[in-house]
C-alpha cells in the first residue's frame, strides 16, 4: 500500500514539474515573438492602434502583462543562462521576471547563483532598492525603493482614471510603463519642467556690463540678488538685448540697407518676433548661450534626473550648473556640467555650498565651514 502510494505522488510531482518545464518554455517563447510581433508592427496589419490592443484582442494578455512580457523577452536576448533556467522550468516566469530588472550580461551568474533557492517573494525583495547593473551585494539604494498604494473607485471614476491614464500614455509612448505614467500625471500636475529645455523659466534682465540683475514684476522692475543672475547664466537661453548702444548698432549697420526690411520680414515669417531679436543679438556680438535638448537630456540621464548633492531627494525644478563658471571660460563640456535642485544651485552661487571635481571623477561638495556637506558634527569638539 505504501509503495503504491508513494508512486503515485511522484508520480504526480514529476508531471507538475514537467508541466511547469513546459509553460517555462511556452513563456519563453511567446516573449521571443511579441518581440518580433513588436519589430514588424504586426498590429498595423489588422487595424489595431498599439501591439497592446493586438495582443489584448488576439491573445487575451492586459497591456501591462503585455508591457511586461516584452521587457523580460528582450532582456533575455542578453542573458542566455535565464533564459536557459526558464525555458527548463528551473525559474518560474515570476521569478524571471524580477532577475531580469537587475540583472546583466555581466551580473547574471552572480543573480542565478544568489536567487538560486529562493521564493519569488524572497526575490522581490532582494531586488528591491536595485538598479540594472548592481550585484546581489550591493547596497540599496533608498530612494529605488517601491511602496504599494492601492486604492478602490467607483465604475465612473475608474473609466475616467483609465481614460486619464491612456490620455498621459499617448504622450509618453505607448510602450510606457504603469509606473512611468503615474509620475508623468504627477509631475503633469504638479508642473515639472521639462528637462531638455533651459532651466530658468523666468525673464530676466542682465546688464552686460554691470551684471545687474532685474525680474519683471508687473509694470515694475525689481532687483534680485547678484546669485540669481549668476543661476540664470548657468541655465538658461538668452533671448538677445533688450537695448543696443548706439555705438554697437553703429558698428553692426548693414552695408546695403535696401536688403534690411526683406530679411526682417523673413526673419518675422519663420521664426517670430523672438528670433528676431536674436538674430540682431547675434549679429551685434552677443554669445546666446543655451545648452542644447541633447546635451540636457544626457546629463539628466547620467544624474538620474536628480540634485547630484549627496543626501538629495528633489527630482523636480533640476538646473544644469556649469562646474567652471561662463564667465572664466566654463563650457558645455559633459564633465563641467553638473544637476542641482534650485535650493542647491543658490547655495552654490551665494557661497554657501562649493563642489569641487568632476562628475567623471566623483564630486564632493564642501559647506562654508569647509567640512565635507552633510558630515556629522563633531560632538564635544
Amino acid at each position: 500500500m505504501h509503495a503504491a502510494h508513494d508512486t503515485i505522488w511522484q508520480t504526480i510531482d514529476q508531471t507538475l514539474l514537467g508541466l511547469a518545464a513546459r509553460v517555462g518554455d511556452l513563456d519563453a517563447e511567446i516573449g521571443r515573438w511579441l518581440v518580433a510581433a513588436a519589430r514588424e508592427g504586426v498590429h498595423c496589419h489588422f487595424g489595431f492602434a498599439s501591439l497592446a490592443e493586438y495582443v489584448e484582442r488576439r491573445l487575451g494578455f492586459d497591456a501591462r502583462s503585455t508591457r511586461e512580457r516584452l521587457r523580460v523577452a528582450r532582456a533575455l536576448e542578453s542573458l542566455p543562462e535565464v533564459r536557459r533556467l526558464l525555458a527548463s522550468g528551473q525559474r518560474s516566469w515570476s521569478a524571471v521576471r524580477e532577475i531580469t530588472r537587475v540583472a546583466t550580461p555581466e551580473n547574471e551568474s552572480a543573480w542565478v547563483a544568489r536567487t538560486e533557492r529562493m521564493t519569488v517573494r524572497q526575490i522581490e525583495r532582494l531586488v528591491a532598492g536595485r538598479k540594472p547593473g548592481d550585484d546581489p551585494t550591493d547596497a540599496k539604494d533608498p530612494l529605488l525603493m517601491t511602496r504599494r498604494v492601492a486604492f478602490e473607485l467607483e465604475a465612473e471614476a475608474y473609466a475616467e482614471w483609465r481614460e486619464a491614464a491612456e490620455a498621459v500614455r499617448g504622450i509618453v509612448g505607448p510602450s510606457a510603463s504603469d509606473k512611468e505614467v503615474f509620475r508623468a500625471m504627477c509631475e503633469i500636475a504638479l508642473g515639472r519642467r521639462d528637462e531638455a529645455k533651459p532651466g530658468y523659466q523666468v525673464s530676466l534682465t542682465v546688464c552686460t556690463r554691470c551684471e545687474r540683475t532685474w525680474r519683471q514684476s508687473g509694470p515694475e522692475a525689481i532687483e534680485v540678488p547678484p546669485s540669481v543672475g549668476e543661476r540664470a547664466a548657468c541655465d538658461a537661453e538668452v533671448v538677445g538685448f533688450a537695448c543696443i548702444d548706439e555705438g554697437v548698432a553703429e558698428d553692426s549697420e548693414e552695408a546695403h540697407v535696401g536688403a534690411v526690411p526683406q530679411a526682417i520680414a523673413e526673419l518675422l515669417r519663420t521664426q517670430g518676433a523672438r528670433g528676431l531679436v536674436r538674430a540682431v543679438s547675434a549679429y551685434c556680438g552677443l554669445e546666446l548661450r543655451a545648452l542644447t535638448k541633447p546635451t540636457r537630456q544626457r546629463i539628466a540621464l547620467r544624474d538620474s534626473h536628480r540634485c547630484s548633492v549627496p543626501g538629495c531627494r528633489n527630482f523636480r525644478f533640476i538646473d544644469v550648473h556649469h562646474l567652471r563658471a561662463r564667465a572664466k571660460g566654463g563650457k558645455h563640456d559633459d564633465d563641467q556640467l553638473t544637476s542641482l535642485c534650485t535650493q542647491h544651485h543658490d547655495a552654490i552661487h551665494d557661497g554657501r555650498l562649493v563642489v569641487e571635481g568632476k562628475p567623471s571623477t566623483g564630486l564632493r561638495f564642501v559647506d562654508a565651514r569647509g567640512e565635507i556637506y552633510g558630515s556629522r558634527p563633531t560632538w564635544g569638539a
